[in-house]
């Protein structure tokens, strides 16, 4: 399996998937693979989310330009080693790393896996570590985008890390709140020995403000997304048009 695949899609499909969830659960298995040139070819944009889209008139377009683009990955493979990287190492968990570390220390080599090895990684029916049911579910949020899913995961891996952080930043918040209340009722009771220390609030709601913004300019978890996830975590209830 070269490092290239391409995803063909009539218009109307394209904006199906986008408005049902398809295209963005499908974005997310693309990233998760991998591999670093993906096209989406898109019959009747070019790049989006870091894909190269192609817009092609009709069906004699479309076979035009993917000849093109198997003379030109011809030409890129010629006279060079493909090495395919063994089933057994290949993991959902860890092959993005993997990527990343044979491109980083072995730039001038071309590691591949297997296509069954492909197929198996893109599966739908695959999802079924935590992890990856994790991803899907921070998916369904309206503004997190599979960058952002992906730094949300790297820090906590599982929904409960994520809960557990938040209540131990809102318990640290209530620490402070207690103090001040307590420093402010001392001081009402009468002249302050000494200027006592401002404390810092901790403000557990922007606790994922910035994630996600450190890699190529990548735009980072606003403080309107980080509180509304707080939300969804910490609230007894919410509303459905959450």
């Amino acid at each position: 399996m070269l490092d290239v695949v391409l995803e063909r899609k009539r218009l109307d499909d394209l904006v199906a998937s986008v408005k049902d969830g398809r295209f963005h659960e499908q974005k997310f298995r693309l990233h998760q693979s991998a591999i670093s040139r993906v096209f989406y070819l898109v019959e009747d944009y070019d790049v989006v989310d870091g894909f190269l889209v192609k817009e092609t008139k009709n069906i004699t377009d479309t076979i035009s330009f993917l000849a093109g683009l198997h003379e030109e990955l011809c030409r890129m493979h010629q006279n060079k080693d493909l090495h395919v990287i063994p089933k057994d190492m290949i993991k959902r968990y860890s092959y993005v790393d993997l990527q990343r570390y044979l491109r980083r220390e072995k730039p001038s080599q071309c590691f591949v896996p297997s296509l069954q090895s492909y197929q198996w990684l893109n599966h739908k029916s695959q999802f079924k570590t935590v992890r990856d049911t994790w991803a899907r579910m921070l998916l369904c949020v309206k503004g997190m985008s599979p960058e952002k899913v992906g730094a949300v995961i790297e820090r906590w891996g599982t929904p409960r890390e994520l809960w557990e952080a938040f209540r131990d930043a809102q318990k640290e918040e209530d620490r402070l709140r207690r103090i001040e209340a307590a420093e402010q009722e001392a001081a009402a009771r009468g002249p302050a020995k000494g200027k006592g220390r401002k404390k810092k609030s901790s403000v557990p709601e922007l606790m994922l403000q910035g994630v996600g913004g450190a890699e190529g300019g990548m735009r980072a978890i606003g403080p309107t997304l980080s509180t509304k996830l707080y939300e969804l975590f910490m609230a007894m209830e919410y509303a459905d048009s959450d």
